[in-house]
């Protein structure tokens, strides 16, 4: 769905996103206009596609449309305009292929625009293209829900596949999919079909260019009213350049480790940083804000008849600041150039070395106390991390895959019934889990313990 609206309809949703941000916007309408365009994406549909223009619903694109919408929208060139998620989840994100094939290799999560954040911000401010990912030549994409989830336990059973395929016509085009990567596809087409009971949509709110210039002068003038503004917005763009403001400092704190692979380098990286929230790692599916999960749980429990195993959705997300977090980050992509990912013993040494940098870093980042105090790496003291591994006959370096889930209330739920996730997943079966202590008043103690001590370090 693509119209336009004026503020008054949408007025009440984004006050009780944020009510700084509606007054702002309140503001505004009363001298620069109260019309805006109101976008309702599918699960799935794509906001960014894989040629890196930005698109309407239903595959239009603004140059596509009225003149007069053109003129409005068409401010950002074929980037993305100005505009502000309220309701549900997007994800943006690279796609790797084989060579010469079209099937995907790999899926590169880069972010979440989550309810109440902004898009094409940073084009506004500076003019750089925010389809481009900072260490890729590719062009990021957008979809409507979450694109990199999928289902723990197996779908690639030929049975239960084509018992899919007799309850959802359409989906006879689909290939049987063979990697965890494929499971969207599957996800996208049953949530759209028009059988399936739980519908799901992302909604966008996008600013004409009256509005959008505005908004651009405020967060650009030289009042602290106005800085105020801008890291009001500036904390709700989600920018995916933001890891950048740490590069120095990661630099320093990487550059000790030629030893190592840069992949595995990377995942180190990745898993601090996810623990640190500027990068989603993933987490059970325990609401439908990503995509419409628990339906598509049910029926893939019901059609491929699983007695074993558990319809355990993962999705991305951030962790969350405000209570005791947890969150999972697979390590089998690591190996996928160099190591034989079938092999259990080789990625189980790739991850105890990959456990080794991280301590080290985190080490190291105490002798820098004053670049680590003026970034989010001060809160590196405030996170566990264990290695799991599916092969028990490990060193005591790594714990079993199902210890994994413990104190996980949404596995728990499963295990009462007598099923249990698929440990041997290609994502579970060599995986971190990242915890961290929450900032409240209760763990104040705990935290600050955790500070003064270099125990605190210590992976």
């Amino acid at each position: 769905m693509f119209r336009k609206v004026k503020w008054n309809h949408i007025a009440n949703k984004v006050k009780n996103i944020s009510p700084d941000i509606f007054s702002m916007i309140s503001t505004l309408c009363e001298k620069y206009g109260d019309d805006f365009y109101l976008l309702k994406y599918a699960y799935g549909e794509k906001i960014i596609s894989s040629n890196g223009i930005f698109e309407l619903p239903n595959k239009l694109t603004i140059s596509e449309v009225s003149k007069s919408i053109s003129e409005e929208l068409g401010y950002a060139g074929h980037g993305v305009p100005l505009g502000m998620v309220i309701s549900g989840q997007c994800e943006i994100f690279t796609e790797s292929y084989k060579p010469y094939l079209s099937n995907v290799e790999s899926v590169n999560s880069l972010g979440l625009y989550r309810t109440g954040d902004f898009i094409g911000f940073n084009s506004l401010l500076t003019c750089q293209d925010e389809r481009r990912n900072a260490f890729s030549e590719k062009s990021l994409q957008m979809t409507a829900g979450a694109r990199t989830a999928f289902m723990t336990a197996g779908v690639k059973n030929s049975c239960g596949f084509n018992r899919l395929r007799k309850m959802y016509n359409g989906l006879q085009r689909l290939d049987k999919p063979n990697t965890i990567y494929d499971h969207w596809s599957l996800f996208r087409h049953i949530a759209n079909h028009a059988d399936f009971k739980s519908a799901w949509h992302a909604e966008l709110i996008i600013f004409p260019v009256k509005l959008a210039n505005a908004i651009k002068s405020l967060c650009l003038g030289l009042t602290s009213e106005n800085h105020q503004l801008m890291n009001l917005i500036f904390n709700k763009a989600n920018l995916i350049s933001s890891e950048a403001v740490e590069a120095a400092l990661w630099e320093n704190l990487l550059g000790h480790y030629s030893q190592y692979s840069y992949a595995l380098i990377e995942k180190a990286k990745q898993i601090l940083l996810g623990g640190l929230g500027r990068l989603p790692l993933y987490h059970i599916n325990n609401n439908d804000e990503a995509g419409p999960f628990t339906e598509l749980a049910k029926i893939f429990s019901e059609t491929y008849q699983w007695e074993k195993y558990a319809p355990i959705i993962m999705k991305p997300t951030y962790i969350d600041w405000t209570d005791n977090a947890t969150l999972y980050c697979t390590l089998n992509p690591v190996f996928k150039n160099n190591v034989n990912i079938t092999s259990h013993r080789s990625s189980a040494s790739e991850a105890i070395k990959i456990k080794s940098v991280i301590s080290q870093i985190m080490k190291r980042a105490k002798q820098f106390p004053n670049l680590v105090e003026n970034s989010a790496l001060k809160r590196l003291p405030t996170l566990n991390i264990t290695f799991h591994h599916y092969d028990l006959n490990k060193t005591d370096e790594m714990l079993p895959s199902n210890m994994i889930f413990k104190d996980e209330k949404e596995a728990e739920l499963w295990l009462g019934t007598g099923k249990q996730p698929a440990y041997s997943n290609s994502f579970l079966r060599c995986c971190a889990k990242v915890t961290r202590t929450s900032d409240s008043s209760s763990n104040k103690k705990i935290l600050n313990e955790k500070l003064e001590s270099i125990g605190a370090w210590e992976v």
